[in-house]
C-alpha cells in the first residue's frame, strides 16, 4: 500500500465492486467489509463455493492487465454451519472457522471445511486437496480442511488458474436448521 496509496485503493475498490456483484449473483450477501476483508454469507453451500472460483477468476482477469506489485491476491475460506444473527451481522464458530479457513489458503485460493465439502463433493466440477484436521485459533475441536483444486488440471487452485440457495443448478437445498449457513471470509494479500 506504501508504494501507491490511491492506485491500491482504487484497485481494492474496484475489486469490492466485483465481490459485491458476484455474490449478489450467487444469491448470497455481504455482511461485513472491513479494510480488505469481506464476509459474506449464503443459504447453498454450492453457490459459496461457485461464487468462490468466480471471484477468484475475475481477479485473476483484472490482476493480468496491472503491474505485478499492483496485483491484489485474495485468499478464500468458506464453512457451514451455525451462526448467531443480531441485526444485520453474523457471528459465531461458523464465521470463526470460515476466517481461519481463509487464513489457510494461498493467495488467489480457497479453502472449505469437511461440512462445506460434505455437500459439494460430487457436485461441482472441481477436484478437492485434503488438509487432514487443522488446528485453528479459538476453536476447540480441529477442523478438518480441504483445498480446491481445478478439475482440469488436478492443482490446487493458484492466482494463475483460474457463502446458500441453489438457484442455476436447479437443485434446492436448504440448511439443516434456521441458523445454520455458509459463511466465507475474503481477505487481499500483495502479490509480491
Amino acid at each position: 500500500m506504501e508504494d501507491n496509496e490511491e492506485h491500491t485503493v482504487q484497485t481494492l475498490t474496484a475489486y469490492r465492486a466485483v465481490f459485491s456483484e458476484l455474490v449478489t449473483h450467487h444469491h448470497g450477501r455481504v455482511v461485513d467489509s472491513p479494510g480488505d476483508n469481506i464476509l459474506a454469507e449464503f443459504a447453498s453451500a454450492v453457490e459459496a463455493v461457485q461464487c468462490a472460483v468466480h471471484i477468484q477468476q475475475a481477479l485473476h482477469e483484472r490482476n493480468a492487465h496491472l503491474p505485478p506489485r499492483r496485483q491484489m491476491l485474495f485468499r478464500i475460506g468458506i464453512n457451514l454451519g451455525d451462526i448467531l444473527v443480531e441485526s444485520e451481522r453474523i457471528y459465531g464458530d461458523g464465521v470463526n472457522i470460515a476466517a481461519r479457513l481463509e487464513g489457510l489458503a494461498k493467495g488467489g485460493g480457497i479453502c472449505i471445511s469437511q461440512t462445506v465439502y460434505d455437500q459439494v463433493e460430487g457436485k461441482l466440477p472441481f477436484h478437492y486437496h485434503a488438509l487432514g484436521d487443522q488446528q485453528v485459533k479459538n476453536i476447540a475441536r480441529p477442523s478438518p480442511a480441504h483445498f480446491l483444486a481445478d478439475l482440469r488440471s488436478g492443482s490446487t487452485l493458484s492466482p494463475w488458474q483460474t457463502s446458500r440457495r441453489q438457484g442455476r443448478n436447479h437443485c434446492r437445498r436448504k440448511a439443516r436448521n434456521p441458523s445454520e449457513r455458509s459463511a466465507s471470509t475474503f481477505h487481499s494479500t500483495c502479490r509480491t
